[in-house]
């Protein structure tokens, strides 16, 4: 289901994680809660690769994870990150339509980098309103990408790690039915991405 783009790096030849990597979360509307959610209870699984987690958001967000959970939040008004700094350092960044840019402090901040999960088949609806645009033109076929993102590049402009096409001539044509299938087969790619976390910042620095 993973098509590696490019001839930077070869999936068999990268080697598993044997450890928990801890996540910083950056997102917080509602195809974004819902990959938190799910990487939230992927979390509990005994030989799941995520370890702990905390999340920063616009204090302008609308979704919200689905279960309670305890774990730490913050929610951040202005959109250059300005006055706030994440208290820890973390082994890797994780973005779900996060709206704001990321200062290169805050990439840093991450020991492997920092991954963004897009809700379409990269480069195309590239930038904002990626379902809308899905929708609005009726495709067929739709996707997920994971990228890399790299410090003062435009959003959605990094090196592309995975993709995955998606099904849609059957799908019911909702906002949210395209939400919730896209953020699930996001979140499975996402996972398998993360576990070779390492070896791609490697691969790719």
């Amino acid at each position: 289901s993973i098509i590696p783009l490019g001839t930077m790096f070869s999936w068999g030849a990268l080697r598993l994680s044997s450890q928990r990597h801890s996540v910083l979360f950056c997102g917080l509307d509602h195809i974004s809660a819902t990959v938190l959610d799910l990487l939230l209870l992927d979390q509990k699984k005994p030989d799941s690769c995520i370890g702990n987690i905390e999340l920063v958001a616009p204090k302008r967000s609308r979704g919200k994870p689905k279960n309670s959970y305890n774990f730490p939040m913050h929610f951040i008004e202005t959109p250059t990150l300005k006055g706030w700094s994440p208290p820890q350092n973390y082994d890797i960044g994780v973005v779900v339509s996060f709206g704001f840019w990321l200062p290169s402090r805050l990439i840093k901040k991450c020991k492997y980098g920092m991954i963004n999960l897009h809700p379409s088949l990269l480069p195309r609806y590239r930038g904002a309103s990626p379902l809308h645009q899905t929708l609005l033109n009726g495709d067929p076929v739709g996707g997920v990408s994971i990228m890399k993102i790299e410090p003062r590049a435009p959003m959605d402009t990094g090196p592309i790690l995975a993709q995955q096409t998606v099904d849609l001539s059957s799908m019911t044509d909702t906002l949210s039915t395209l939400t919730t299938t896209l953020a699930t087969r996001g979140t499975e790619l996402l996972l398998e991405v993360s576990m070779f976390c390492e070896q791609l910042h490697l691969s790719l620095s």
